[in-house]
């Protein structure tokens, strides 16, 4: 079974971390950040596979369409945003809203940022302790190639 993640615009880089996150815990996952990957990847996607959707907005047409595209080819879906309620939340078996006190920050997202970043390490520490010991083993592996890296 393999995740696809989707997200275009401010949700890039979370989607990008997720993917390397979850990487890192032994899925095999796949991030989609342009709107032609989106959809051509869904192609691939089979009954078992999981797909989830960031948008802050959850008004992104790009990520709802993926996701829809995902759950009509057997996936289940799930969605982070920022606004309850949201078109992409109806495209998402499980969807998870965070609130944002916009109100408290110069920039529009970042807040959301913090919130949907504080989701993804919810998720992957949660994924950790769930096999904590294949976890702890990769967790090792991973230093030791790190240190092997020659800039």
């Amino acid at each position: 079974h393999a995740i696809y993640i989707y997200g275009i615009g401010t949700s890039a880089a979370i989607v990008n971390d997720f993917q390397y996150r979850i990487m890192q815990l032994g899925y095999t996952a796949f991030c989609y950040t342009d709107v032609v990957s989106m959809k051509i990847s869904t192609m691939n996607i089979r009954k078992g596979d999981v797909a989830v959707g960031i948008s802050h907005s959850g008004r992104t047409i790009a990520t709802i369409e993926a996701l829809r595209l995902a759950r009509e080819n057997g996936a289940q879906t799930a969605c982070i945003t920022s606004y309850p309620g949201s078109q992409i939340t109806r495209e998402a078996d499980y969807p998870i809203e965070i609130f944002c006190d916009e109100v408290q920050y110069p920039m529009e997202a970042i807040s959301a940022r913090i919130g949907h970043i504080s989701v993804i390490d919810a998720i992957t520490t949660a994924l950790s302790a769930k096999h904590y010991e294949s976890t702890l083993k990769r967790s090792q592996i991973t230093h030791t190639l790190i240190n092997t890296i020659r800039y």
